[in-house]
């Protein structure tokens, strides 16, 4: 079953163009974003990550569901520099097989081919797309199918736990190399580093 779940998109660095684009949700509305299904997500005053606003997913499904919502990517080209995503996440229930959540850094496609069962590839970063071991990791996604990358010896559900945030940094540097750091205090001032990968599998991708 997919509970609630509230996360802050803090920042979206392309530094290949030396410019830095930011999802703070702080007008207070999901402009520009495409939820499937509608109305499972708002821009909430409740407990904010960071500003007034945070996006938080606002439906509790009775039955397995898998809510999504997306963005469009600005105009970039990952292979000619780097590029860094940070978000803040507060997931409010133990994390499980059944129970878990992802976050698209780049994809093929919207949100509404971005589930288990979608044909979509890219990349994520999360807990328990594949598994129960509520470890943080990165994967590759071939037309729907997870592949491991990098996987962090954080477990979300003990050191970071239902009330507090987490900050996660992925780095992906111009030959590939993807970089996984996270802070268990949500600072990203402390983040600790898990790993690097090399993967080039996926690159001209449009959605976050």
């Amino acid at each position: 079953m997919m509970k609630k779940f509230s996360f802050l998109l803090l920042s979206f660095l392309p530094i290949i163009c030396s410019s830095q684009v930011s999802y703070n949700f702080e007008s207070g509305n999901l402009t520009g974003w495409t939820q499937v299904p509608d109305l499972r997500w708002a821009a909430s005053t409740s407990s904010p990550l960071g500003g007034s606003y945070s996006l938080k997913h606002i439906f509790n499904n009775s039955t397995d569901a898998t809510d999504r919502i997306s963005t469009p990517l600005p105009s970039w080209n990952p292979i000619a520099g780097s590029v860094t995503w940070q978000v803040k996440v507060r997931h409010g229930y133990d994390p499980s097989s059944s129970n878990r959540w992802w976050i698209m850094l780049m994809s093929d496609q919207d949100a509404s081919q971005m589930q288990p069962s979608g044909v979509y590839s890219g990349y994520a970063v999360g807990v328990n797309l594949t598994g129960s071991d509520d470890l943080l990791k990165l994967w590759r996604v071939d037309n729907g199918i997870p592949q491991l990358v990098i996987t962090s010896t954080l477990n979300w559900q003990t050191q970071i736990g239902k009330t507090n945030a987490g900050a996660i940094e992925v780095e992906r540097m111009a030959n590939g190399t993807f970089t996984l750091k996270a802070s268990v205090t949500g600072s990203f001032s402390n983040l600790t580093s898990y790993g690097s990968a090399i993967d080039n599998n996926h690159f001209d991708l449009y959605y976050s």
